[in-house]
């Protein structure tokens, strides 16, 4: 027991350090028509953003093209695989596929709280939820019945 205790605590006489960077993306299910609508939108829009993403961003905002201020804050998270670009793990749409986007998100008519599930479009989702009569009709279906003694 003595000998198998000293082993397992023996330094190794090399250390090996691999670093590998792991990008983790949740592939986003769409078709392949749809990918390059979406790869075509992103290029024509958000060049100067995926430009700046591969090349590196500058010291200080205030050097950053306008295009490309929105994004100051969460820079970092940003990556640009296949020609979309990524926040996190999530795609950032181009603003022509937002409405695109909007309707997709609001298709099932499931309410507020499921739809903003997608970041930065709360605005938007509220206010197509709100005109939306289905959606309306709906939510006053499922109000809680008061309670009685």
């Amino acid at each position: 027991m003595h000998l198998i205790d000293t082993l397992s605590r023996a330094p190794l006489l090399e250390t090996v350090q691999t670093e590998e960077e792991i990008v983790m993306v949740q592939k986003v299910t769409m078709s392949k028509e749809r990918q390059k609508q979406f790869q075509n939108c992103t290029t024509k829009e958000l060049s100067h953003l995926v430009e700046t993403i591969l090349s590196g961003w500058l010291e200080n905002k205030t050097h950053v093209t306008e295009e490309v201020k929105p994004y100051w804050n969460f820079r970092e998270q940003l990556d640009d695989i296949d020609g979309l670009v990524y926040k996190h793990q999530k795609l950032l749409i181009p603003p022509s596929m937002r409405t695109y986007a909007l309707e997709s998100i609001h298709a099932s008519h499931v309410g507020i709280a499921k739809c903003k599930l997608r970041p930065g479009m709360h605005h938007q989702i509220e206010l197509r939820i709100h005109n939306c009569q289905v959606c309306q009709d709906n939510c006053r279906k499922r109000q809680k019945q008061p309670m009685t003694t």
